[in-house]
């Protein structure tokens, strides 16, 4: 039997219950350094809203093409909390992913096992909704939700509307500004691909400036928008395709650099 653990604040227990060690206020979550480049701007705006204690504003819609930062922005947004916000406090810090065709009872069993509450597996829905809300009520938390595609019910889940006196908010990360509206965001953010300039830097986060400098075709290849075929301008400034397209330019040892650059003509 997969048991999922259940706690009750109130210390009463059912039988069949018991009490498990609390979860972390907020798990860190390990992210590269480079892909951060271009997401500081857009961090800033989300706990710039994050700090609005307006109850009317729970739900931050992120949308933009895939590829372009939301899980990395996410994580950001995440790890912010492994120290001290100003203006921010939050008793749990919550990352959930909900990806293509997620079915609320997934969504459920990953809120419960990230609570660290444990119910029988042949528990039904709304006992599920139940240990959720009951837990997440009278606390202030971030529930941080990604790869969303179609609405969801957050009530259905269990997840609690803000309250009174606690601070209940949700930042979501979606491909699509429509699944923002239908989930009431009232406040969204679009995360665009990256300039040039930033994209250019993601490149050499990923290849030593060296083996791109040992020949200017390389360097030309790279970044100038020529026909339509240079790199850089070709994955448009998406810093996932940047790093997923050009992984063999960090495989090259600096003494195959000039003989590279004609194999990365005949590529392009």
């Amino acid at each position: 039997m997969i048991k999922l653990k259940q706690v009750y604040a109130g210390g009463e227990f059912s039988e069949g219950e018991f009490p498990c060690k609390p979860p972390p206020k907020v798990e860190h979550r390990p992210i590269g350094t480079s892909v951060v480049i271009g997401m500081e701007h857009y961090l800033d705006m989300v706990m710039c809203y994050l700090r609005e204690k307006d109850k009317n504003i729970p739900v931050i819609g992120i949308w933009g093409m895939g590829g372009v930062g939301k899980t990395t922005l996410l994580k950001l947004i995440n790890n912010e909390f492994l120290g001290t916000v100003d203006g921010l406090h939050f008793d749990l810090v919550i990352c959930v992913t909900a990806s293509r065709s997620c079915r609320p009872e997934n969504l459920q069993i990953n809120l419960l096992e990230k609570l660290g509450l444990e119910l029988r597996m042949d528990t039904g829905r709304e006992s599920r909704r139940a240990a959720i809300f009951d837990y997440l009520w009278n606390k202030n938390f971030l529930l941080l939700l990604d790869d969303l595609w179609e609405k969801i019910s957050l009530e259905e889940i269990g997840v609690p509307p803000p309250g009174r006196d606690k601070i209940h908010k949700v930042v979501l990360a979606t491909r699509s500004e429509q699944v923002c509206a239908e989930m009431e965001a009232r406040t969204t953010i679009k995360v665009e691909c990256l300039p040039q300039d930033d994209a250019w830097k993601l490149f050499l986060s990923n290849v030593t400036e060296a083996t791109i400098n040992l020949d200017m075709r390389i360097q030309r290849l790279a970044r100038e928008d020529h026909v339509d075929k240079k790199a850089v301008a070709r994955v448009g400034g998406c810093p996932q395709i940047t790093q997923q397209e050009l992984p063999t330019f960090r495989k090259i040892r600096i003494e195959e650099g000039k003989r590279y650059s004609c194999h990365l003509e005949a590529y392009l």
